[in-house]
């Protein structure tokens, strides 16, 4: 490993990899450049240098032309995208050609594959990974026709966007007509079959949905540090009450293994499992960090340092240290570590 001194940018969309990037780099080997367009942004605190992006800066695609030209300007070694990330992906051939080195989970088409989950489910047929029951529509006739054709074998179904974020657009289907109790308890992730009926007949804004088979079991998050298609180090992580537990071995591992090397992935990324009647589903693969990357660095494992000095070419792969068991306390709650 080197120790010569790196400098790293981290545009709008990287909330918590600053600190975690300026906490384990003890050499003080990167200077970290953070960009955002809130003036108040928590991340500047950790930066060595800072600015303001302008307010329109992600609206159509010049992100890329205006990260291009501030990389030309600063001598940036290592572009770590959020927001922008697709544009650059659009465009890597020319940052490569400027020999400004980036941080991307993907290519542009596999990124926007990945983020269409019915394409992605469908990319997977036939490959043996676990994916469960599901068919695609938009309007209330498709909708019948997915119904009438999993409902007979599938007890419980849900529904979700296409392409969505935070479980926006998700909802389990239950065949009764409490609308009011759902109501006055707030439950925001069941609706009535027919009260979501009445709702595809009455819109004029149809979009793709997928209606699927309700995974009842535990949801893991596998956080992982990829480099060029390859697993180097990963933890999965599942909720159980308020506390987190760390696993270092769990099928949900293997799982992600086998998607980073079919869609050639890298830096770090995150894979979504559920468990049904003891085996895991692929919920959805998520290609950039997730936002409970900070439990799964308590392990040793600092996935966005990592991630870093792999992509510099400053580290590799048997540099990066496998996590640690043990019990630690995270920034909330008590982390478990297996």
């Amino acid at each position: 490993m080197t120790t010569q001194s790196r400098r790293v940018w981290f545009s709008r969309g990287l909330s918590n990899v600053t600190d975690i990037a300026r906490t384990v780099d003890r050499t003080g080997g990167l200077e970290i450049l953070v960009s955002h367009t809130e003036a108040d942004f928590p991340g500047f605190a950790f930066a060595d240098r800072r600015w303001v992006e302008p307010e329109d800066l992600y609206k159509g695609s010049g992100f890329a032309d205006y990260a291009l030209a501030k990389c030309q300007e600063l001598g940036i070694d290592l572009l770590w995208p959020g927001k922008g990330a697709p544009d650059i992906m659009a465009r890597k051939a020319e940052f490569d050609a400027a020999g400004i080195r980036t941080l991307l989970a993907s290519d542009a088409v596999t990124h926007a594959l990945l983020d269409d989950k019915a394409a992605f489910y469908r990319d997977l047929a036939g490959t043996g990974l676990p994916i469960p029951e599901w068919m695609e529509f938009s309007t209330l006739a498709e909708f019948e026709d997915a119904w009438a054709t999993l409902r007979p074998f599938v007890p419980s179904l849900c529904v979700k966007p296409t392409v969505s974020i935070f479980a926006l657009g998700f909802r389990r289907i239950v065949e009764d007509d409490d609308e009011w109790g759902r109501f006055v308890s707030n439950d925001q992730y069941k609706i009535g079959l027919s009260e979501f009926r009445r709702l595809l007949a009455s819109t004029h804004k149809h979009r793709p949905f997928m209606l699927m088979r309700t995974l009842e079991g535990e949801e893991r998050s596998v956080d992982c540090v990829a480099h060029q298609g390859h697993l180097v180090a990963a933890v999965s992580r599942v909720k159980r009450g308020r506390i987190q537990h760390i696993e270092t071995d769990h099928a949900a591992i293997r799982i992600a293994r086998a998607l980073v090397e079919r869609y050639r992935l890298n830096g770090v990324v995150n894979v979504q499992t559920k468990n049904h009647e003891g085996t895991p589903y692929i919920l959805e693969v998520n290609p950039r960090m997730s936002g409970g990357t900070l439990y799964s660095c308590q392990t040793g494992l600092h996935l966005p340092y990592w991630a870093i000095m792999l992509a510099l070419g400053d580290a590799s792969p048997e540099d990066v240290p496998l996590p640690t068991s043990g019990v630690v306390a995270p920034i909330q709650g008590v982390v478990r570590v297996f």
